[in-house]
């Protein structure tokens, strides 16, 4: 008490002096914490669907609005009547035939689809994980339900993995 002597310092509130981490990376790397990526192999292809949708987006502004064509010699005033882009353009309308904006944002989806499927199809991933059902029409229940022992079978090895890899360690530290 006051004279300057520490009686004992404890590093780690944990008795057992271990990190209080949990953690359980899928695939680990040596002097990582994170592991390996489960993403990095198909990064390239999900910045590639971003990038098309974003620009299908872009498009369908342009496709979605109308095209007024005025003659800017007749209707000096005509910049009154923009109401976002492409809405008015200052031309004599017979000497411009374009009157609208091919629909780009319909051709985007269906390339942003394609990408998403080869995503999926690159990471193991089936509709019946995601939540819907399979494709290709109706199915036998021979086929749904081997579908779904498939899916329960790797369920129950995550569920195991998850068990041992953090909810043990989680009650070797809450016991200790």
């Amino acid at each position: 008490r006051g004279d300057g002597k520490v009686l004992g310092i404890i590093k780690n509130p944990l008795w057992s002096k271990r990190i209080p981490i949990i953690s359980a990376p899928l695939n680990k790397i040596a002097g990582s914490f994170y592991g390996r990526s489960q993403v990095e192999p198909v990064k390239y292809l999900q910045w590639q669907a971003n990038d098309i949708a974003n620009i299908g987006q872009d498009a369908a502004i342009y496709a979605l609005n109308p095209i007024i064509m005025t003659d800017p010699e007749k209707s000096p005033q005509y910049q009154s009547m923009v109401i976002s882009m492409a809405a008015v353009w200052p031309v004599d309308p017979a000497s411009t035939k374009v009157l609208e904006f091919p629909q780009l944002y319909q051709q985007s989806w269906g390339i942003v689809s394609t990408l998403k499927a080869q995503i999926r199809e690159s990471m193991g991933v089936s509709d019946y994980e995601l939540g819907a059902s399979p494709s290709g029409g109706r199915k036998a229940n021979a086929q749904v339900g081997a579908i779904g022992q498939m899916v329960q079978m790797s369920s129950s090895d995550m569920a195991k993995d998850i068990e041992n890899r953090i909810l043990n360690p989680l009650l070797e530290m809450m016991f200790e």
